[in-house]
């Protein structure tokens, strides 16, 4: 089955890492998934975050959220931002370790895709 691209996010100067997708509508197919840990990035608290897609895919729509590492299903996420098109850059949570989610909805009705990241932050 296809998916959508995947997504890596990165802080200036830090090397990108490629999140872990979720759930994702793409191309006539899809898969449903719950809120992931994701794969582990460090970042300061005051730096911001841009995500990059590997391939040229435009972006309708996406936010960015967080919940606790330790507790994914529990809580109500944590907004860290939101926007129409791109790019896609928000700043970081808070001190301590986060799974966060970036969902991104694609231009031209290709589909949407949840990527996910534990995130620790200094």
């Amino acid at each position: 089955m296809p998916e959508p691209p995947a997504a890596s996010i990165q802080v200036e100067g830090g090397d990108p890492v490629v999140g872990e997708l979720g759930g994702f509508t793409w191309k006539n197919g899809g898969s449903a998934a719950p809120w992931l840990p994701g794969a582990p990035i460090h970042i300061g608290s005051s730096e911001r975050v841009t995500l990059t897609l590997a391939d040229p895919v435009g972006i309708a729509n996406w936010t960015a959220s967080y919940v606790p590492a330790t507790d994914l299903d529990s809580i109500a996420p944590l907004g860290l931002g939101e926007g129409a098109g791109g790019p896609v850059t928000f700043g970081a949570p808070p001190p301590g370790r986060w799974s966060v989610h970036v969902g991104v909805w694609f231009a031209d009705n290709e589909g949407d895709a949840a990527y996910f990241w534990l995130v620790e932050v200094d």
